[in-house]
């Protein structure tokens, strides 16, 4: 037995992909809060496994192996995440959406909700929260 927490080795140990994270949630359900702390989770197994790798606790057809599971795990997160950002209810109150749009980092997906806000309700606070993380975006490229 290991003093590892048991939750990194539950990751590191995962034999197949899964769309649920760790409480049976299909990531089709999570809301978007969720999805960000399932990324994080995600990208932290891979650091594990990484370690675990360098530390030769595991060989390299193994690492190699789960690699590629916790990659293709992260990556359906992230899009599940795009669809959630594309899908924004932009009904919620503004000071809502600004912590939503503050994680939004594509250029195209930003650029969506300012024209669906433009058509809808039309706020200037959300049109410049929007217009602001746009440019931030583009500052830091």
């Amino acid at each position: 037995m290991t003093d590892e927490p048991q939750g990194a080795v539950d990751v590191v140990s995962q034999p197949n992909i899964v769309t649920e994270n760790a409480a049976g949630k299909d990531i089709s359900e999570m809301s978007f809060d969720e999805l960000l702390v399932e990324k994080t989770a995600a990208f932290e197994s891979i650091l594990v496994l990484e370690n675990k790798f360098h530390a030769g606790q595991i060989t390299e057809k193994e690492y190699k192996e789960l690699k590629k599971e916790h990659k293709e795990n992260a990556t359906l997160v992230i899009k599940q995440l795009k669809e959630a950002a594309l899908n924004l209810d932009l009904n919620q109150p503004v000071p809502e959406l600004e912590k939503t749009i503050g994680h939004i980092g594509d250029i195209d997906i930003l650029e969506e909700l300012l024209e669906r806000e433009k058509e809808g309700e039309n706020r200037v606070e959300l049109k410049e929260i929007i217009e602001q993380r746009i440019d931030d975006i583009e500052r830091n490229e």
